[in-house]
């Protein structure tokens, strides 16, 4: 096929691109690399329009602003039905004339290439481009078609994956218009900027992290997340797994994104499904809310145990990778603001992580006695028995079961983990609360999203 007009377009449309202005992400790719032979790759992964390309553009401006020529710096997006159907040839194709247009890269240029992960062999291209040429590259690529063990295969241990989300409260913030000194753990805050922030987490438990979804109203902004859904079904379930069964892999994503921040039964719904004349053995349907995982719409949220196995069989909690997606397929999360703060909670400790603090994060249910106490959130490492955080997510503790409840399990956790603190995340509420077992912090959801408990 005759790739050299479309390429030649594409380069051309980017060269003459003016990059807009965009709302900074907060996930770090690290310091560039000077164009180098044996450089490592950065993978950029994450959910379909999370924002990966607008993370690609902030990494290209960051290189002009340190006077890096833009004819030294090739962005290409494969992601075009003008090249399909792929050949093996196309990468190279796209870097022949990239050369040829600016002999001068070819002493060190910057690779930004975007959902290439269809075109076959990628990975193969990749490793021939950081072993034989002086380059800094990028990659970005659906989840699934990129997961660690296969980029840990395609580069032979010389690439780094970072997975992008869906705005924090953080970057929601930015993306509506506070100034970014509000942002500032330890920046003061005016009364107008507390009730501000207020209002915007408010809004973002509702809205989400999705960087489309800001601009529309509530029909579009709902359409679109269904349309998420029914994408990562089709592109990263049915047709990379070869799944049989479209209905049933859809009626699965549903019911996961819609049981957020709740325990799924894989024995509950297998027997819905059963019971509505969809016939799927167990093992199968193991593996298809496995696929859900891996294409991150959906995260599974194991409980707190010192054993080496998993029990398939036990029900875990299950987390929507935005809240939006939860109130988007389901009629009866809509009005569930607890779901929705669970989530949120849950993802921004999933992002602390995957910043640099590797803890797990898990559920932890424990006994003492009869009774059982359940915690939302343990940090640490359960088969080395070390705990490091402990978090709680509730609405409200104004009333009084709940709050014996929520403290209580706190408590015995923090007594059985050795842990001085522990944290509950409210709408509204702030309170220190000092015991036996240490300091329980219980602070609104709007500070501690932002880093802010005590603000």
């Amino acid at each position: 096929m005759d790739y050299q007009r479309v390429i030649d377009e594409k380069i051309a449309w980017f060269w003459d691109y003016r990059l807009p202005s965009m709302v900074e992400r907060d996930l770090s790719l690290g310091e560039p690399q000077t164009p180098a032979m044996g450089n490592r790759v950065k993978v950029v992964v994450g959910i379909r329009r999370c924002g990966k390309t607008w993370r690609l553009f902030q990494e290209i401006a960051r290189l002009e602003r340190a006077g890096v020529e833009r004819s030294r710096i090739l962005y290409f997006n494969f992601d075009d039905e003008r090249l399909r159907p792929y050949e093996r040839t196309l990468p190279a194709a796209v870097m022949e004339r990239f050369y040829t247009l600016s002999p001068s890269a070819r002493q060190g240029a910057y690779l930004f290439l975007d959902e290439i992960q269809d075109v076959p062999d990628w990975g193969i291209f990749m490793r021939r481009m950081v072993d034989t040429e002086a380059v800094c590259c990028y990659v970005t690529g659906s989840s699934s078609k990129m997961l660690a063990t296969e980029v840990a295969t395609e580069f032979r241990g010389r690439a780094t994956r970072y997975e992008l989300s869906p705005y924090s409260f953080r970057e929601y913030v930015r993306a509506h218009g506070m100034v970014e000194s509000a942002l500032s753990p330890t920046a003061p805050l005016t009364e107008q900027n507390r009730l501000d922030l207020m209002r915007l987490c408010d809004e973002y438990l509702v809205r989400g992290g999705f960087p489309e979804a800001q601009s529309l109203g509530d029909i579009e902004r709902i359409d679109m997340l269904q349309d998420i859904a029914a994408n990562v079904v089709a592109a990263d379930v049915l047709e990379r797994h070869d799944f049989g069964s479209a209905r049933i892999a859809r009626m699965v994503c549903t019911q996961c994104l819609a049981t957020s921040a709740r325990k799924l039964s894989v024995t509950r719904l297998h027997n819905q499904l059963r019971s509505r004349g969809l016939s799927i053995g167990w093992d199968s349907l193991v593996s298809l809310i496995g696929y859900l995982e891996e294409a991150n719409i959906v995260y599974r949220v194991l409980e707190y145990t010192t054993s080496i196995a998993e029990n398939s069989r036990k029900a875990s909690k299950v987390y929507a990778n935005d809240h939006s997606l939860m109130t988007a397929v389901s009629s009866t999360a809509t009005s569930d603001m607890g779901l929705a703060l669970e989530t949120a909670v849950y993802l921004e400790l999933r992002r602390r992580s995957s910043f640099g603090r590797k803890n797990q994060v898990m559920s932890y249910d424990i006994k003492r006695g009869s009774t059982s106490y359940e915690v939302d959130f343990v940090e640490g490492d359960a088969l080395l028995g070390e705990t490091t955080n402990l978090v709680q997510a509730s609405v409200s503790l104004g009333d009084p079961a709940t709050r014996r409840r929520e403290l209580r399990a706190l408590d015995v956790a923090m007594r059985a983990g050795g842990i001085g603190v522990g944290t509950v995340v409210t709408l509204r509420d702030r309170e220190t609360v000092v015991g036996g077992a240490g300091t329980i912090r219980i602070v609104p959801a709007w500070s501690w999203l932002l880093g802010r408990e005590d603000a």
